[in-house]
């Protein structure tokens, strides 16, 4: 078990870079906004990456996708990007931190500490059935989307920066869906010598 001042200095400093980000946020500093949160981010993952010993650990994965993201964001690189209202930046705040809550309640309380899971083929299956129904309803999706507007987004001029930067949180989330079947892409690919 971790210890609690460790708890509250990890996520301490993350309340703080991100209350200074917003303050440089209101200030209309952008770049200073947006680079706290990215070395946040990148601190964090690298403490966590070392306390854990893996480069896969969730909690550092969720923490560069997820602060790193938003800080990238907050750099404003696009002129169609507006300032976050208020709401947003507790929304973001509010998500972060109850991940983390979760994350510190479902390592203190699971039932299996420090052991392999079993692995279970009927829950992998399900798991697995799961993924690719995200899979169609996301393609499906697109397709409704390019029957609408009459065009694909990724090949008009106009809209292809755009839209490369909306599905950075998509592949994102992609990758960390990724590591929970493990038979799938390219971790699974190499482990049964397929690739």
């Amino acid at each position: 078990m971790r210890e609690r001042n460790k708890i509250i200095l990890e996520y301490g400093t993350y309340m703080l870079s991100f209350f200074v980000s917003y303050i440089a946020s209101l200030a209309k500093w952008y770049y200073a906004s947006g680079i706290i949160l990215i070395v946040e981010a990148v601190y964090l993952y690298v403490h966590w990456v070392r306390e854990s010993g893996s480069f896969v650990e969730l909690r550092a994965l969720f923490t560069l996708a997820w602060v790193g993201g938003q800080g990238i964001s907050c750099l404003k690189l696009s002129t169609l990007q507006d300032t976050w209202s208020y709401i947003t930046w507790l929304s973001f705040f509010v998500i972060y931190i109850a991940f983390g809550i979760g994350y510190e309640w479902g390592r203190k309380y699971s039932r299996v500490e420090g052991k392999e899971p079993e692995k279970n083929k009927k829950k992998a299956n399900r798991l697995f059935r799961c993924i690719m129904l995200l899979l169609v309803v996301s393609a499906g999706c697109f397709v409704i989307e390019i029957i609408r507007i009459g065009y694909i987004p990724v090949f008009f001029r106009r809209t292809l920066f755009v839209f490369l930067f909306q599905n950075v949180g998509f592949t994102l989330s992609s990758l960390l869906c990724n590591q929970l079947y493990p038979d799938t892409g390219t971790y699974g690919a190499l482990e049964k010598n397929r690739f």
